[in-house]
């Protein structure tokens, strides 16, 4: 190592922020969707296992100001989704009632979406695809997410989030969820 001479360091002590990166807001309808594509060869994916309580999912989104984790087994082994809005609706005491659990006892995998209830796009399509085609597909699947499936077909490459796109965009972002009761009904108007 004598080869080489050390930088010269500064004190911590005036440093008071972590730098960012703030989310590029060039993006338009006739943008490439891949300008929105949140690509898990660049970018780490955000997981959750299966087995994670509800308290705890819902406070690791919270303290990373997320809105959705990649629920796996303990293989690896992609599960479904889980949203913040999973975490604090109505349905969790439905779930608690239909599987005899308390609500502190139900997990991710209590009340995820399963890959058995969600659709996605190759990662191709995605790349020949502009940012309206990716909307109007969430539009009419009724997600806010659209994963991206690789062109192997075995594996998820990514994901694409209304919201991101949405803040992207510069336009408000309204919640496309569908009131199925009436505390369903409620939590949309409250929110």
């Amino acid at each position: 190592m004598d080869a080489y001479k050390s930088l010269h360091t500064l004190p911590l002590t005036e440093v008071k922020r972590i730098h960012q990166p703030e989310l590029p807001r060039d993006l338009q309808l006739s943008s490439p969707a891949s300008k929105a594509l949140l690509d898990f060869d660049f970018t780490a994916p955000p997981l959750l296992e299966s087995n994670t309580g509800i308290a705890e999912a819902l406070m690791l989104l919270d303290r990373e100001h997320a809105s959705l984790k990649l629920v796996i087994n303990m293989d690896e082994q992609l599960k479904g989704i889980i949203t913040r809005r999973d975490l604090v609706s109505s349905r969790l005491m439905q779930v608690a009632v239909a599987t005899g659990k308390v609500r502190q006892d139900l997990t991710v995998g209590d009340v995820m979406t399963p890959c058995s209830a969600l659709q996605g796009v190759r990662h191709d399509q995605v790349l020949h695809a502009n940012v309206g085609r990716i909307l109007q597909t969430m539009q009419h699947l009724g997600q806010d997410y659209l994963m991206v499936i690789a062109n192997d077909g075995v594996s998820l490459r990514g994901l694409l989030d209304a919201r991101q796109i949405a803040r992207r965009l510069q336009v408000d972002y309204q919640d496309r969820i569908q009131a199925r009761t009436f505390a369903d009904i409620c939590e949309a108007l409250l929110h």
